[in-house]
């Protein structure tokens, strides 16, 4: 039912679409040199939507990565320039010069960022010793550690946190969970995890989560009932059937908890259908998130390679 509203969704948008324009393929070179003009010109947003498209075309491409990370640090939006020059980096494994280049831009963003976050946990502090019994200080202070990757000291100001604030939301639980998973807290966090599935039954990332704490502890079959109910909330939440496989495929192997490392979606479906054409699921779960990024050109485009793949 929803892949049938969707693609009517879709083709409904390309009356609004010039056809010339839906049937172009656009260079990925232009799209390139169109937003190195709107960096140029200081309009970074721009640029991050034509580096959007750059990089659909060719993920494998670090630059395009590294050029988004610089919009996004000129937005002063840290934790996602951090996100794209470490792309970058982990992508360009030929050229010496170029990835040392990228290791300077993450350094120099490091080198701003990690300052304003210091003076904002001294700026808590000090209303911590004004008043010691408000809970949200304690929060932003380990969300800043949490940013900084320190992640024993987020855990800690977390569990302060917690302990002044009964009624946390699933948000805070789900990034405390984030921590955990980083700092190897894996028992305290299924307990937390346990206690808060139960506060809030219907949320699907509680449960997804508390299927990932458990499997680390090999509790297997509590893991499999936890992914399942998520995707009882919430069919074909990624997290929770990634999880799934692991626990249906592999029982018997412990992963080793790094965490929820995060990948724009939209990146991430790109990636596997360069490596699986032929997948009609992610092409699906692509056309959603394009749509919900409002990239309607690219959303029809992949209703029209699916309506080819399901008429073959």
């Amino acid at each position: 039912m929803m892949r049938s509203v969707l693609i009517t969704i879709l083709f409904c948008t390309t009356f609004i679409l010039p056809l010339a324009a839906q049937a172009q393929k656009i260079d990925p070179g232009t799209l390139k040199k169109t937003a190195l003009a709107h960096i140029e010109s200081g309009r970074f947003g721009d640029a991050i939507d034509q580096l959007n498209k750059y990089i659909s075309a060719i993920p494998q491409n670090p630059e395009g990565y590294n050029l988004r990370g610089l919009c996004y640090e000129n937005r002063k939006e840290y934790f996602n320039a951090r996100l794209d020059y470490r792309r970058a980096m982990a992508l360009e494994i030929k050229d010496k010069k170029k990835r040392a280049g990228y290791e300077q831009d993450l350094s120099r963003l490091i080198g701003i960022w990690y300052p304003i976050l210091e003076k904002k946990i001294n700026g808590h502090l000090r209303e911590i010793a004004i008043n010691p019994d408000t809970p949200f200080n304690y929060l932003e202070i380990g969300k800043c550690y949490m940013s900084m990757e320190l992640w024993k000291e987020a855990e800690s100001w977390y569990d302060k946190y917690l302990a002044r604030d009964e009624k946390a939301v699933p948000d805070e639980i789900i990034r405390y969970t984030e921590i955990l998973s980083h700092s190897g807290s894996i028992t305290k966090g299924e307990r937390i995890l346990k206690k808060y599935v139960e506060r809030h039954p219907d949320d699907w990332r509680l449960w997804s989560r508390y299927g990932y704490f458990t499997s680390w502890l090999a509790k297997h079959m509590i893991a499999k009932n936890a992914f399942e109910t998520a995707l009882k909330i919430k069919p074909f939440f990624k997290e929770a059937m990634d999880g799934l496989d692991i626990v249906k495929n592999q029982p018997y192997l412990r992963q080793n908890p790094r965490g929820f490392e995060y990948e724009y979606p939209i990146d991430r479906y790109y990636r596997i259908l360069k490596r699986n054409p032929n997948d009609i699921e992610t092409r699906y779960k692509l056309a959603d998130e394009l749509i919900a990024a409002k990239r309607f050109e690219e959303a029809n485009q992949q209703i029209q390679i699916i309506s080819k793949l399901i008429s073959k």
